[in-house]
């Protein structure tokens, strides 16, 4: 008898069909004498898991369960502080308020002092007043306003003074702007200093446009934003602006002084200075 082995050469070998079936009875013959009745019913196809010795290849791990599905995360909340001067304390810092206390998760403190500034810290110590804020609330961002009071001298003790519009004032003045801004994010708050507006005594303009461009440079050199407000302030053409339309009646934009906003000018410059905020990131829409 000639015995059918694997071909090194990979030929084709073919077995008769007859003798294919001996061989396949042989092999039940066997199991059946040697009762492996899991063998013969598992190589039979049955729904029976085959014996351990048989189980050669481990079955596959059991598919782990999909994790339960979480509930919307709650909106995370942003502590924000407002302080400046009179138009923080009056109907620009009550318009930001308002615009912005109504959105989901936002906590807002406000502190507004009129007539000061950072100009004269014998008559209001705002870094003081700054650090005691930061250290009670804890906020993530601190929007600041100031400049109506500090085109002025500055005192540096000694009976010396930084006189506006000097290389020294602009030293000086941009010192204190950026200790704001440092005190602010030393505390871990990113800080927003929002400049000055156009005023209708075009001489203070030109004082309050020199201020700007020392607090701009002042706050980005410290690692704040400095967000302008001269555009929203005055007409196209660069004017002072007088009136603003609001739901489609005009009103006046300035009080009589020529410098603080209206109610109804609060409003128009503060939906839009929020507006800025948003595209900067400070806050969501």
């Amino acid at each position: 008898m000639k015995l059918l082995s694997p071909s090194i050469s990979g030929s084709e070998r073919r077995v008769a069909p007859g003798r294919l079936v001996a061989s396949l009875w042989a092999v039940a013959l066997v199991l059946t004498v040697l009762e492996l009745d899991a063998v013969r019913d598992w190589l039979a196809g049955e729904d029976r898991p085959a014996p351990s010795f048989v189980q050669f290849a481990a079955a596959p791990p059991a598919e782990a369960e999909p994790p339960p599905p979480t509930a919307a995360a709650e909106p995370q909340s942003l502590r924000l502080l407002l302080v400046g001067a009179s138009s923080m304390q009056h109907d620009l810092g009550i318009a930001l308020e308002e615009a912005l206390e109504k959105r989901p998760g936002l906590v807002l403190h406000r502190f507004g002092k009129a007539s000061t500034g950072l100009s004269r810290p014998d008559e209001f110590d705002w870094p003081a007043k700054l650090g005691r804020l930061l250290a009670e609330l804890h906020p993530d961002v601190v929007i600041v306003n100031f400049g109506g009071n500090d085109a002025t001298s500055i005192p540096l003790g000694r009976r010396r003074w930084a006189e506006f519009g000097t290389e020294e004032w602009d030293r000086e003045y941009g010192q204190r702007v950026a200790d704001m801004v440092r005190r602010a994010r030393t505390a871990g708050a990113r800080a927003v200093v929002i400049g000055m507006p156009i005023m209708r005594s075009a001489r203070f303009s030109e004082r309050m446009r020199r201020l700007n461009g020392v607090t701009q440079k002042a706050v980005e050199a410290a690692g704040g934003f400095y967000v302008d407000q001269w555009d929203l302030s005055s007409t196209p053409d660069g004017k002072y602006r007088e009136v603003v339309t609001v739901d489609g009646r005009q009103r006046l934009f300035r009080h009589s002084d020529g410098i603080h906003y209206s109610m109804y000018g609060g409003r128009w410059v503060a939906r839009r200075l929020v507006e800025r905020l948003e595209r900067l990131g400070i806050v969501l829409p």
